[in-house]
């Protein structure tokens, strides 16, 4: 058996004083302090309060994101609505009627009308538009009825819903599409007869979303 050589205490001081720092820190922690630095490595990624029990420090919730409202994207006069190019290629062939304030069509409850325009020539040509303020969520709920309505709903672009229906005119060789677009907190409701309007809505949809 190899002896075992004792070192000189003055030695062994030696020695102990060439322990690294944290090493001998770490060894002489008590558990509150050991529990402190814990939580902070738990926290270090993400932000934490100080008002947890006994002093440590607490993980601080999620920040929730707000709904984006695209309100103010709304033009606001009827003039306004798409480009020149695409109000030349539609409704700038047409007379404005009005607001279309008083027409009843769907749109969820408790909306606001942001901008009405009722474009008409005679009994088989026209665009009425109407763009409101919705509540997303009663949106979403009223979306779902609309197939009960006859509406063929799809998933847009953006991944919203779309929905359509296509109606024969009872006395003339014509269609009248309506076209409801539902994202965020804005509803449109278009009715076209006898008009190419695809590029005036497609302006429309990029003047308030963006895409």
């Amino acid at each position: 058996m190899t002896p075992v050589t004792k070192l000189p205490s003055a030695s062994r001081k030696a020695w102990g004083s060439n322990i690294p720092g944290w090493l001998g820190a770490r060894a002489g922690k008590g558990k509150g302090q050991a529990a402190t630095e814990q939580h902070f490595e738990r926290c270090h990624a993400r932000p934490c309060d100080r008002r947890g029990p006994q002093g440590l420090p607490r993980r601080l919730p999620e920040p929730t994101q707000e709904p984006q409202s695209f309100v103010a994207n709304v033009p606001t006069d009827c003039a306004a609505v798409g480009t020149a190019e695409s109000r030349a290629d539609s409704v700038d062939q047409l007379n404005l009627q009005g607001d279309g304030a008083d027409f009843v069509r769907p749109v969820p409850e408790g909306s606001t009308l942001l901008l009405g325009c009722d474009w008409f020539a005679g009994d088989s040509q026209g665009v009425l538009l109407l763009i409101s303020e919705v509540d997303p969520a009663a949106a979403e709920a009223y979306v779902a009825t609309l197939p009960g309505e006859g509406y063929t709903c799809v998933t847009g672009d953006a991944g919203n819903p779309v929905c359509q229906m296509v109606t024969p005119n009872a006395e003339f060789p014509v269609d009248t599409v309506e076209t409801i677009t539902s994202r965020e907190d804005i509803w449109i409701y278009s009715s076209v007869t006898n008009v190419d309007a695809e590029m005036l809505l497609g302006d429309l949809n990029l003047q308030i979303w963006g895409n």
